[in-house]
């Protein structure tokens, strides 16, 4: 992992080769290699936000139509004085062999932000539904860039199953 992108390609061989009690520990690695970053949370200053938790289920629709839901909670909290604001920047699912950009922006096609008010942790919750590109039992990570204090930051969720909800 702390090689980062140049190490990739050999993982992905080792990957492919390996006995099926190893697969798992070489597709994580190959799942935070992709997400950019092996950061959940990050602080700075007095600020400190987090992905809390991330869960894909398959379901289907009234139609019958199979999708994928995608949740993900996010938790944030400041001890200054002032207001923070996160802004999701860039929001990308990635299994071993593939990668979904997902929607990050409002109803009104308003970029996806949420207030942190000071003294008053916070939750919430982001959520995208996606055509079923892959199926129950596929591992992946979701990334993301946001924005707070004028800088971008990179944090990933924890690797999560698509599930089948029946």
């Amino acid at each position: 992992m702390k090689k980062g992108t140049s190490a990739r390609s050999a993982v992905a061989k080792a990957w492919d080769k390996a006995a099926a009690e190893k697969k798992a520990r070489y597709e994580d690695v190959l799942l935070r290699i992709d997400a950019g970053g092996d950061l959940t949370s990050v602080t700075v200053g007095q600020f400190t936000f987090q992905v809390q938790e991330c869960a894909w289920t398959q379901e289907l629709d009234k139609e019958g139509k199979a999708h994928l839901r995608l949740k993900v909670v996010f938790q944030g909290s400041t001890i200054g004085e002032s207001a923070v604001t996160v802004t999701l920047a860039k929001a990308t699912f990635y299994t071993a062999k593939d990668k979904l950009g997902l929607l990050i922006v409002g109803s009104k096609g308003e970029a996806f932000a949420r207030t942190f008010d000071p003294m008053v942790p916070r939750m919430f919750e982001y959520g995208s539904i996606v055509p079923p590109r892959w199926p129950p039992g596929t591992r992946g990570v979701a990334a993301f860039d946001v924005e707070f204090g004028g800088k971008k930051h990179t944090l990933r969720s924890p690797i999560a199953s698509i599930e089948k909800k029946d």
